[in-house]
């Protein structure tokens, strides 16, 4: 009993603490959404090696799929503790909707054939962009 108490904890922990690459963290806790994100960080499937692609689904505040992106096959990053990564820059959520509460999903694409959906990420906003350069304050 005591062996199997352990493995489920190891594989528990093995689940929950994979190492993500720097550029792949969370916002702190307290923090609020991710405001117009430019990059989306997954663990790469387990058929990584033989799929064709990753689709992106962006899903808008009330849950309709509002665009799918064909991410290709992005070259997976190798974390310390073994996991391995996909970092993709490219993503470009100013074409969408402003809304708060957005999310996205991630599915492994092979031969036409679509693997099941990735947990949602976390919440993230379409905001205005800011107005360009510094603002100047000037005399009458």
């Amino acid at each position: 009993m005591r062996f199997f108490l352990a493995l489920l904890i190891v594989l528990f922990a093995s689940d929950v603490f994979a190492q993500a690459p720097p550029e792949c963290a969370l916002p702190a806790p307290g923090a609020g959404n991710v405001q117009n994100p430019g990059r989306v960080c997954f663990e790469v499937s387990p058929d990584h090696d033989v799929i064709d692609s990753y689709a992106l689904d962006l899903i808008d505040p009330s849950g309709v799929n509002q665009q799918t992106i064909d991410m290709g096959l992005p070259t997976p990053i190798l974390t310390g503790d073994g996991t391995r990564w996909v970092s993709w820059d490219m993503l470009n959520v100013m074409p969408r909707a402003f809304g708060v509460g957005w999310k996205s999903v991630v599915r492994a694409v092979a031969s036409g054939a679509a693997g099941p959906d990735s947990l949602d990420s976390n919440f993230w906003d379409r905001v205005p962009g800011p107005p360009g350069g510094r603002p100047r304050v000037v005399g009458g």
